[in-house]
């Protein structure tokens, strides 16, 4: 019977589970500008601070050469660290000193973005959404703390590299994040201060397994679709246990991706 019924991938796509190895870093860079009852002025320094997080990547088809990928988690969570500043330098006078310590900074993608896979693994998913929290705290000539959350757009690009069942993501880079301090937790003296963060994540690296995702029609999760599905399906008839298709009842378009699914 089966061999009358066409024969297609029993999977469309494959998910890879990532997590940054262990000795992955960034040198992040803080521009300052400042506004205070000085004038305004901006400063920039950089420290290098360990990255981890976990992402996910949706990659079809079913094993490389992949030709898309879809990004559906990043989330980077930078080392804690004090970037120092010098403002308002004026010649004899010297200038006004401001330390800003920055803690659990953290970028997150907060809705997929999606990218053509490159002959050569590369990936490059425009305009991502992405929420940028940090905890800071002010001092020198003045003080004050508070937290920041704000969403940027950014791109994010990187090359992905299948290795048996592991995928290593690396050449890892992302765009600028900007963030406005709200001005009712700005230190005393200070109107209005804007952060720019330059994240090099050059010695960042993402590792971790890939897998076929189980086709939907697979409704038992044997890897198979065959006559084992088929009874499941004949025996949820009319309820929404064995929907395929998402449409909220099991019947006859079921049954059809049943068919159109069978493993030969």
């Amino acid at each position: 019977m089966a061999a009358g019924w066409p024969a297609a991938a029993a999977h469309a796509t494959s998910t890879a589970t990532l997590a940054t190895t262990p000795t992955s870093t960034a040198a992040v860079t803080i521009r300052m500008d400042i506004t205070a009852t000085l004038g305004t002025s901006s400063d920039t320094d950089t420290k290098t601070v360990t990255v981890t997080g976990p992402a996910k990547m949706v990659l079809s088809p079913t094993a490389p050469p992949w030709a898309t990928s879809e990004l559906t988690q990043l989330d980077l969570l930078l080392g804690n660290a004090t970037y120092s500043f010098d403002f308002f330098c004026l010649p004899f006078i010297g200038c006004q000193h401001l330390d800003l310590s920055v803690a659990n900074l953290r970028i997150t993608l907060v809705a997929p973005a999606s990218s053509p896979v490159s002959p050569t693994g590369g990936v490059f998913y425009p305009n991502g959404q992405y929420a940028v929290h940090a905890d800071y705290s002010f001092s020198g000539f003045s003080s004050g703390n508070g937290t920041s959350d704000t969403v940027n757009p950014s791109d994010f690009g990187g090359r992905i590299t299948p290795a048996g069942s592991t995928l290593t993501v690396d050449q890892c880079q992302i765009s600028q994040q900007v963030v406005t301090i709200p001005p009712e937790s700005l230190p005393s003296g200070v109107t209005a201060v804007t952060i720019t963060i330059t994240t090099n994540l050059a010695n960042t690296r993402f590792t971790g397994p890939w897998a076929p995702d189980p086709h939907p029609a697979d409704l038992d999760g044997d890897g198979v679709i065959g006559g084992l599905d088929l009874t499941a399906l004949l025996a949820a008839w009319g309820t929404p246990d064995a929907d395929i298709n998402g449409d909220g009842t099991s019947d006859g378009i079921d049954l059809t991706e049943i068919l159109s699914a069978w493993t030969p």
